[in-house]
């Protein structure tokens, strides 16, 4: 008996790789259905920074950059708690927009080529069968899918005790450094990114050890006060008004998932990366880009699932983890609790810009086509 199939692919996750995936897909004329469990648009912690290795490949998705007015970022500024400020030019540069601008614009071009959002529509369970994959939502709606992948972001993996976690906190404020730049400004336990995006705001975005947090009984506001104590630079930053509320995210670690699995992953459900890189977003499109070609080719009959899965572990365990292991790196160097060898650092990078302009580089990856 023939498989009735409601939908080519089933993407469980509608952020940027999901909906860039779905994008792809549509445009190639295949039928495409997202599980959102939350809505669109809103607010997400993210440091709203995208590198420009991700600009060709939003322009081929027929997201109008060039319309938006965006501010363009080349800049990068690096303060201490030790007092040291460095700054450099970004070689590749990149751009500030919103999460909430963001996905609803890559929402709405999906819609618009005939992909289904179903928002509001959490996931309980992706049942492997034998011509396809079963989706079983919250409602016990179902669907049968050719393909099901998974893109519903970071996640938790309760065996990994001795990690330590972060907590992310955001907010929108009305003022900030230039447009041109993006600061990330350093204080014990963490580090605080700002920069322009649409409508005159900028993000402010902060990560910090959940430990930390804990020291001031889990109030962010005695944290923010000692965290701005330590850092004149960022102390300055936060004398602004804060345009909407706090968001917060916890539990944050970071690496690759586990690749014992029988499904495709894409974003931050495949691998997870500090901020500090400020490239999120672009690994998120990265993971979207990379796997369409072979999901063509499984729905085209070329090649087996578990093929298409070996392709996606593939680039899940080298190029991403590569990229992840570079983030963790960077994120330690700038935490690091040896004062002496931080102190070090950064007067040399205050003296001499090309060792920060060389560390920022490290951040970055080719243009994503």
């Amino acid at each position: 008996m023939k498989t009735q199939y409601d939908c080519d692919i089933a993407i469980i996750g509608g952020g940027l790789a999901g909906l860039s995936l779905s994008i792809l897909a549509a445009k190639k004329g295949y039928q495409v259905t997202v599980f959102e469990k939350g809505d669109y648009p809103k607010n997400k912690v993210c440091g709203e920074y995208i590198s420009n290795e991700s600009r060709y490949f939003l322009d081929n998705l027929g997201i109008d950059l060039n319309s938006l007015a965006l501010p363009q970022i080349n800049k990068f500024v690096l303060t201490s708690n030790s007092g040291f400020k460095a700054n450099c030019t970004l070689e590749t540069g990149g751009f500030g927009i919103s999460r909430y601008l963001l996905d609803e614009l890559l929402a709405k071009k999906a819609i618009s080529l005939g992909v289904t959002i179903l928002t509001n529509c959490k996931v309980n369970d992706i049942i492997n069968e034998e011509n396809g994959d079963k989706i079983i939502c919250n409602n016990q709606d179902e669907c049968i899918s050719k393909i099901a992948v998974i893109s519903y972001g970071r996640q938790t993996n309760s065996n990994q005790l001795n990690i330590k976690k972060y907590v992310g906190v955001k907010y929108h404020v009305n003022t900030g450094p230039n447009d041109n730049t993006i600061e990330i400004h350093r204080f014990k336990g963490g580090y605080c990114g700002i920069s322009k995006v649409e409508n005159n705001q900028y993000c402010l975005c902060y990560l910090v050890e959940a430990e930390k947090l804990k020291l001031y009984n889990n109030s962010f506001e005695s944290l923010e006060k000692a965290m701005t104590n330590e850092n004149k630079f960022l102390k300055e930053r936060f004398k602004t008004t804060f345009l909407k509320e706090r968001i917060t995210t916890s539990n944050l670690h970071f690496g690759i998932k586990d690749k014992n699995t029988t499904h495709v992953h894409l974003g931050d459900a495949a691998g997870f990366i500090p901020p500090v890189t400020g490239n999120g977003m672009s690994l998120a499109f990265r993971s979207a880009n990379e796997i369409w070609f072979h999901l063509n080719q499984f729905l085209e009959g070329k090649i087996s699932k578990s093929h298409l899965i070996e392709k996606n572990n593939q680039y899940i365990s080298h190029y991403l983890n590569f990229r992840i292991q570079k983030g963790i790196l960077l994120q330690n160097i700038l935490l690091t609790k040896i004062a002496f060898m931080h102190q070090t650092m950064m007067f040399f990078m205050s003296k001499f810009p090309f060792f920060l302009k060389l560390l920022s580089k490290q951040a970055t990856g080719k243009p994503i086509r």
